[in-house]
């Protein structure tokens, strides 16, 4: 039996930059606790200390026989529900995830917002988070649905927030939520997704980001066989490099730790 992570519980905390994700229905979603979430998937912000409430529940209804024993216990419902407070209530990403895509205009930080009472829209849902020890936890929802929206008190010396309520929706596989559990044991080799800017220049000196995921531990980052003039690990999943000068072309670039080297991955230089 593995051992307890009550401590691992204890201190897991959001992502940098907040641990609730949104983006448009049918957003692809990543199939474990590291790969990088798709670009439309926004990230929105500081989550309150509450952290996330799953407040689902199944109901049954018991069926007894003519002696009173029970020999069924038939499902009359399931749901699957999140709840969490944002404080980033000037962040055009949280208004239209509380007031609809719809009704939020912004313009230059100026955001204008309306309330006609329609239904919020559908859309993909995600809760990233990390603890002690490497360890992962992140709950993705395919389609998810505000189902209950609230405002603090706007009182002087508080933040403004918006406590949101998502309710899981079955995808086209059945599926409602997936959870995805890293105890942090397992090491991988690095994985490379996306890279801006698109291209660098032959004479080397350009940053460049590298998305992916298991940057952590990086030894090494070579373009084509050149190892870059530096690079920086921002956290497991964003790398920035110092490009080498190359020849124009495509180049493969790989990045290694200690567990070995990922596939190449093409950037181009120009």
């Amino acid at each position: 039996m593995a051992a307890p992570s009550v401590s691992t519980i204890a201190n897991a905390k959001p992502v940098v930059a907040g641990g609730v994700l949104r983006g448009p229905l049918q957003t692809p979603l990543p199939t474990d606790a590291s790969t990088s979430f798709d670009a439309d998937m926004k990230r929105l912000g500081h989550v309150s200390e509450d952290g996330l409430a799953p407040e689902g529940e199944r109901s049954t209804n018991a069926v007894r026989d003519w002696g009173g024993d029970v020999i069924a216990q038939l499902q009359t419902e399931h749901s699957s529900r999140f709840t969490f407070t944002l404080y980033g209530v000037f962040d055009t990403d949280v208004l239209k995830a509380a007031f609809g895509d719809d009704n939020v205009d912004t313009v230059g930080g100026k955001s204008t917002v309306i309330e006609d009472g329609a239904e919020l829209p559908h859309g993909a849902w995600a809760f990233d988070m990390r603890g002690d020890g490497g360890k992962k936890t992140r709950i993705c929802i395919p389609d998810g649905q505000p189902s209950n929206v609230t405002e603090a008190s706007m009182v002087a010396g508080e933040l403004q927030s918006l406590t949101l309520t998502i309710e899981a929706f079955k995808d086209e596989d059945g599926v409602k939520v997936y959870r995805y559990y890293d105890d942090g044991s397992a090491a991988s080799v690095p994985l490379l997704t996306s890279h801006t800017p698109s291209s660098l220049a032959t004479a080397g000196g350009d940053l460049i980001t590298l998305t992916g995921a298991h940057f952590t531990g990086t030894t090494a980052v070579a373009f084509g066989g050149t190892a870059a003039g530096d690079f920086t690990v921002i956290n497991d999943t964003t790398l920035v490099a110092v490009s080498p000068a190359k020849t124009a072309g495509s180049v493969n670039v790989v990045v290694t730790n200690a567990t070995g080297a990922s596939a190449t991955h093409a950037v181009t230089y120009a």
